[in-house]
């Protein structure tokens, strides 16, 4: 019997600066398709991978949030 090997597609998405010209939807939308393509499946792992892609204010927002709390985001959901 042979496994299955599943392949995953390297999408990028653009970083979300938190600037008024950014949309924070088209953002998201980005990232769900970037985290399906990659199988990202672990919660811990689609956060990290979402803040990774984080810039400017953005960044700026997250890293003042972790200082605070390191557990702040459990889940996607949560970050969203």
């Amino acid at each position: 019997m042979h496994s299955r090997r599943f392949e995953t597609l390297k999408i990028d998405i653009s970083k979300y600066r938190g600037v008024e010209e950014d949309s924070l939807l088209r953002w998201f939308v980005e990232l769900d398709d970037a985290i399906r393509a990659r199988r990202i499946d672990d919660g811990d792992m689609q956060v990290a991978f979402a803040q990774s892609n984080l810039a400017g204010r953005a960044k700026t927002w997250d890293l003042g949030l972790k200082l605070h709390n390191p557990y702040a985001f459990g889940s996607l959901e949560d970050f969203k």
